[in-house]
């Protein structure tokens, strides 16, 4: 009978220590059982193949959720339901003679041996359950530190089985996908690389599943790093892809759960949650009940939503400390109550301005414009953050700051002191390159890298990072022990898959990578391995070779890809073509003379694209050749990653060429028609990137490019087609203009994928009234007279006249209310604090004289906001 096998892996699976074992481990199962030698054999899982778990076990609800993707794969592999089973019952005898497979084949032979359980649990629930011998007979395979996880094949008197067992719950859930991987053959990135499930490639194993034994012999050893994490940043294809209909997460729950789901499969362990969200958002509560730490990114400061900072409100440190510092406790508390588990929440501190900027940039020339004072006001910043945190949530809430963009100089230059317990992170410069790499010691934390960046010159739709680059870039922090925390950021993950497992693999395990003789010799290895398990190839055959040519050139021969320290990617692309569009039209518009047009941009434009037009067309060829030579299952991933991949860069040279050549053109004053055909050849080339990302959506994905907004390709036919109509006389006037797409420069308030935030702003700073919130905030109301208006908004109330009277409830008696009062012409940083008003009785006046009196406040008031309550008790 048809026998199911595994995809022949050249390489062990996704990252592994000591995974080449070929002795077989014993398991006793039972104190008292008779324990025989077992033969290197071959094992078939039946498609009622018991699958044993216990009952403490079932208590872990990461394990017990995971378990749903158990159930996923397994039918999808088997074409039959998952046979769970208590452990502690599977120990009955009659529950196992029931359970047995009965087409078990002579032992000592060459012939498969049917498998009678599979045991999956933590190390403590299945040593309690089956003996305090069970350990020991793994003979070293899985060790007592946090995470560690292995399988085997174990023997118990007559019974043959598969066991994976990790320490701890995470220890579990990676033992868990790890028998997936090894025993199903299903990828671990199986969501985004197209991995089709086994009964759609094949018929159904009847008779089982054949794995040989060496595939599920494996110890995880200890990770290097002790925090990995997955950034998703800047997200618009997922938000506007999988956009949530109850409007409550950047994307969908659904989504969010394959994002965890592949995150655990991929040995991290923690996620930052999108670019900017409320941290009482259900995605962070998904991300914790999936047993990973969630934290925000490093301009989110303690969990603040930056982005949704109310414009009336002042987002400064130096003016406002009281403010900021309420808002900080507020989302601190709330995190610290509802995730009070050590570790499920991780905290950002450092600052910035609002938008993800230096903080001076929001300030007059002539203020923070030295590195002393901008280093003394971020130094002060993050002790003031620390001492919150730590008042809050305690000593030991893991807190961590990151040297992104303007700090890096500011810490080499030693103008930032972090307090004892911030641990330092430093960063790439999201193109892969770590700056001032000697600044990394034994008391760094670790590091923050991208293998995805939207920043308008790099890759977000097509691999960024090389990864003998990564290999080399990171190997200071594992030398110097810097390993507490590694953050991969990954944009919308599904572009960058062989980046974001480089990256995941080397902070699990980088020995491989490290003891390589080069970088380049490391990035063959990994590349080899990786295109094994993502095409289905066995290791030197022709379809394996080519899978191995084809990224090693791709990363390695696009000459402006490869240019130190700043490489150019496909959105570069974009924003050269639309800016020489938007000049040249400008000119059109207001009939300028030749030197009007941007010719010497044009002509290094030309050049750029020139350059890489040879390469390009030999990789085109080599996708190509890919899709025609990978088994028929893993055509389609051909498609979406490698032919993609080219078609995006190629065709947006060529528009870059469009656009350069009509500039040119433009200024020598060439006749109309030459000109609108250059533009024709540029909306040509966007058409050719268009079918191509068409064909990379197959199934659930059709329509994923159409989410995609911070290239900015589409918007770029619009400006193609409004040039052409002012050349060819259709169009006079930018009125006249019918072609009009918003281009965005960046991920900030702005953007589509923050839509959903907007009617937030009445639990400010919290997205939902929860019961902490409700328990600390005051509320208020406002009258007024024939002479005076009052208007009550979620932050406050705003008012003019002179006769205003003022109601606030709170929940109880003693509080203390802080309020800011804003008046007209104010600008920063003259802001000014009142207050506090103590409440002793539930009735307090207290006159607009007592308020506004000493000229503290010039000019005619506007606002008052209430920034602060605090039960005095506490």
């Amino acid at each position: 009978p048809r026998l199911a096998t595994p995809h022949p892996r050249s390489h062990p699976p996704f990252p592994a220590t000591s995974n080449t074992r070929r002795s077989t481990m014993l398991l006793c199962v039972l104190l008292a059982c008779t324990v025989a030698a077992a033969t290197a054999q071959h094992i078939v899982i039946g498609r009622s193949t018991p699958i044993l778990i216990t009952e403490r076990d079932r208590l872990s609800i990461p394990l017990v959720t995971s378990l749903g993707a158990l159930s996923r794969d397994f039918y999808t592999e088997m074409g039959s339901t998952a046979l769970l089973v208590p452990a502690e019952r599977w120990l009955e005898k009659g529950e196992r003679d029931s359970t047995r497979t009965h087409h078990r084949h002579r032992e000592g032979t060459a012939e498969p041996v049917a498998v009678d359980f599979v045991l999956l649990g933590s190390t403590a629930n299945v040593s309690a359950v089956f003996g305090a011998v069970f350990l020991g007979q793994f003979d070293g395979l899985v060790g007592t530190k946090e995470e560690e996880h292995g399988c085997t094949v174990v023997k118990v008197g007559s019974s043959v089985g598969h066991a994976c067992v990790g320490v701890g719950e995470l220890g579990a859930v990676y033992a868990l996908y790890t028998w997936i991987e090894r025993a199903l053959s299903v990828h671990p990135q199986r969501r985004w690389i197209d991995w089709l499930p086994g009964p759609l490639n094949s018929s159904i194993p009847r008779h089982g599943r054949y794995v040989p034994d060496h595939m599920v012999t494996f110890s995880s050893g200890v990770p290097a790093f002790e925090r990995r994490l997955v950034f998703i940043n800047d997200e618009d294809q997922l938000s506007l892809f999988f956009p949530d209909p109850m409007g409550q997460a950047v994307f969908s729950l659904d989504a969010w759960n394959d994002v965890y789901d592949t995150v655990l499969r991929m040995k991290a362990n923690g996620v930052m949650v999108g670019t900017c969200a409320y941290v009482d958002e259900r995605s962070y509560d998904l991300g914790v009940r999936r047993g990973v730490a969630v934290t925000t990114q490093h301009f989110a400061i303690l969990g603040e939503n930056t982005f949704r900072w109310p414009d009336s409100l002042p987002f400064s440190f130096p003016t406002s400390p009281e403010l900021m510092a309420d808002v900080w406790s507020r989302v601190v508390r709330y995190q610290a109550t509802t995730r009070p588990l050590a570790g499920s929440s991780l905290y950002s501190l450092g600052y910035r301005a609002k938008n993800d900027y230096a903080f001076w940039k929001d300030f007059p020339p002539g203020m923070y414009n030295t590195s002393e004072s901008r280093g003394a006001l971020i130094s002060r910043a993050v002790a003031a953050q620390l001492d919150l945190l730590q008042a809050i949530a305690g000593t030991d809430a893991p807190a961590f700051t990151y040297l992104w963009d303007e700090m890096v100089p500011l810490y080499a230059g030693g103008y930032l002191t972090y307090p004892k317990g911030v641990g330092i992170v430093h960063a790439d410069n999201g193109l892969g390159f770590v700056y001032n790499e000697s600044l990394v010691t034994a008391d760094s934390a670790g590091v923050y890298y991208h293998v995805a960046m939207q920043n308008g010159h790099a890759n977000q739709l097509t691999e960024l990072v090389p990864p003998a680059r990564l290999f080399e870039q990171l190997r200071r922090f594992v030398e110097k022990g810097a390993t507490k925390l590694f953050v991969v950021n990954t944009s919308d993950m599904r572009a960058v898959p062989l980046g974001t497992a480089c990256a995941l693999q080397f902070a699990w395990n980088p020995t491989s990578a490290l003891a390589a003789a080069t970088p380049a010799d490391a990035e063959r290895d990994f590349i080899s391995n990786w295109t094994a398990g993502a095409y289905n190839v066995s290791a030197g055959t022709a379809a394996h070779k080519a899978a191995v040519a084809y990224y090693l050139a791709y990363f390695n021969s696009i000459p402006y890809q490869t240019m130190s320290p700043r490489p150019l990617g496909e959105q570069h692309l974009s924003a050269t073509a639309r800016d020489l569009l938007d000049a040249s039209l400008a000119c059109a518009l207001n009939n300028g003379s030749a030197s009007c047009y941007p010719t010497a941009d044009a002509r290094s434009a030309l050049y750029l694209v020139g350059n890489a037009s040879s390469s390009l067309a030999r990789l085109e060829a080599m996708a190509a050749e890919l899709v025609a030579l990978v088994p028929p299952a893993r055509q389609q991933f051909a498609t979406t990653h490698a032919v993609t991949q080219v078609a995006t860069h190629r065709s947006g040279c060529a528009a870059v060429a469009a656009a350069a050549n009509a500039t040119l053109a433009l200024a020598a004053g060439v006749d109309a028609s030459t000109v609108v055909a250059f533009l024709e050849s540029g909306v040509d080339a966007l058409f050719d990137l268009f079918a191509a990302q068409r064909a990379a959506e197959p199934g659930g994905w059709a329509g994923w490019y159409g989410s995609e907004v911070l290239d900015g390709f589409q918007q770029l036919e619009g400006s193609f087609r409004n040039l052409s109509l002012v050349v060819s006389g259709a169009a006079s006037s930018a009125s006249d203009l019918p072609f009009g797409r918003f281009f965005h420069t960046g991920t900030g308030t702005w953007s589509p994928m923050f839509d959903y935030e907007l009617e937030s702003t009445t639990y400010w700073p919290l997205f939902y009234n929860s019961p902490y919130y409700t328990d600390s905030q005051v509320n208020y109301d406002c009258t007024d007279d024939a002479s005076s208006t009052c208007t009550v908004t979620p932050l406050g109330f705003d008012y003019t006249g002179a006769n205003v009277s003022v109601s606030l409830y709170t929940p109880g008696d003693s509080y203390v209310i802080k309020y800011i009062v804003e008046s007209t012409g104010h600008g920063v940083p003259t802001e000014l604090y009142a207050g506090p008003v103590a409440i002793a009785s539930t009735n307090v006046t207290v006159s607009a004289v007592s308020l506004f009196a000493n000229g503290t406040v010039a000019g005619p008031v506007s606002r008052i906001f209430i920034v602060k309550t605090d039960t005095v008790s506490k």
